[in-house]
């Protein structure tokens, strides 16, 4: 009996030099992922914003009005009076174009991109490798918007209407037209499943505005269901992930359901001065709070709530939502929030900007001549 517990004995000895080798080793991996973790976050929350140091910046395009910059694909479009120029995030040249336009437009819809001439007749759809179709149109264009997949729908003038709506696919065949003998369309949308196309007309009722707005199956010949919202002046207005349709006023925002027209509004606390929509339909409003200069940023989810609202002390220029970022470009300074308008970070500029846009981990700021990149965090 003595030898078995002797042998008893030892394994339990045995057993216990193991426990403490295994705790002991989690330990160590306790204490080394602390570490990591701790230089992992004071890294990240002392990186620099600022001024990139990226060589190729500023981008500087001499002698050429710079009138608006977009992130199409992961890469930058900027538009010119004259040209149309993309590039990497890196400021490396991908193709540039002249495009004909007097009065360049464009819009992008994932890695394509629509260039059209407003009150002309040229358009041309580029991707982001420098594949194009181009398309006079017959009569004079009024507005125009892409599809994730190619497709176009124009509002031009007619000779027998007042306003003709036209969509063409990828490869500019002509797909649907509809004439309008009253209607004067100046905003259209194309619906998440690409069946569908929503127009806005601005028409008046005893002294008021009236937002009219017509949503077409292009599939089908169904006639229009058609939807008026009164004393609504729309500055615009477009389908949201959930196909509702997402219409901005010059007073209050509304959600327009596109099958049942019913409609969820919601008031401005002071007047609008800049909007923002990503493709989701998240909008971001900043309103004029008539306190010392400073405005009121308003978030909206796609379904036309109110999420979050903050006091910023400068004036909007422009707003960008990407990325789980809201960023305000005001006279001063960038304001960069989270989507729960909590401020992340507040950038001095070096320079004047008129627009703002964020691609791969950077933010980009149009100015009058050179387009800057600017890292934040």
């Amino acid at each position: 009996m003595a030898q078995y517990q002797d042998i008893d004995e030892y394994r339990e000895k045995k057993r216990r030099q193991k426990r403490n080798r295994i705790l002991l080793a989690l330990g160590f991996l306790a204490a080394a992922l602390a570490v990591f973790l701790t230089v992992f976050f004071l890294v990240r929350n002392n990186r620099k914003s600022g001024l990139s140091d990226d060589a190729s910046f500023p981008l500087s395009i001499h002698g050429e009005q710079l009138t608006d910059i977009h992130k199409v694909g992961g890469n930058l479009a900027v538009l010119t009076q004259s040209s149309l120029y993309v590039y990497d995030t890196g400021g490396s040249a991908r193709y540039d174009v002249l495009h004909g336009c007097t009065n360049p437009a464009i819009c992008e819809s994932g890695n394509r991109l629509l260039t059209y001439d407003r009150g002309g007749t040229k358009l041309r759809v580029d991707d982001t490798n420098g594949n194009c179709d181009e398309l006079n149109a017959e009569n004079t264009i009024l507005c125009a918007q892409i599809a994730s997949d190619g497709s176009v729908v124009l509002v031009t003038t007619h000779d027998q209407y007042a306003f003709f709506i036209q969509v063409y696919d990828a490869k500019m065949n002509l797909r649907y037209r509809y004439g309008s003998a009253t209607e004067s369309f100046s905003m259209v949308s194309f619906s998440p499943d690409q069946k569908h196309i929503a127009a806005c007309a601005i028409g008046s009722s005893s002294g008021a505005f009236l937002a009219k707005v017509s949503v077409f199956d292009y599939t089908t010949e169904k006639t229009a269901r058609t939807y008026e919202i009164a004393d609504l002046l729309p500055l615009y207005a477009a389908y949201t992930a959930s196909s509702n349709l997402m219409i901005i006023g010059s007073d209050r925002l509304v959600l327009l359901n596109a099958e049942t027209g019913e409609t969820f509004e919601t008031e401005y606390d002071g007047a609008l001065k800049q909007f923002v929509c990503d493709a989701d339909g998240m909008t971001a409003i900043a309103t004029d709070n008539q306190l010392n200069g400073a405005s009121t940023l308003t978030l909206f989810d796609k379904n036309g709530k109110q999420t979050a609202s903050v006091s910023v002390p400068d004036s909007p220029l422009d707003l960008c939502i990407s990325d789980s970022r809201v960023l305000f470009l005001g006279k001063k300074a960038v304001y960069h929030y989270d989507l729960s308008l909590n401020l992340q970070e507040e950038i001095t500029l070096e320079s004047s900007a008129q627009k703002i846009t964020y691609a791969n981990g950077s933010m980009f700021l149009l100015g009058a001549d050179a387009v800057s990149k600017y890292s934040i965090r």
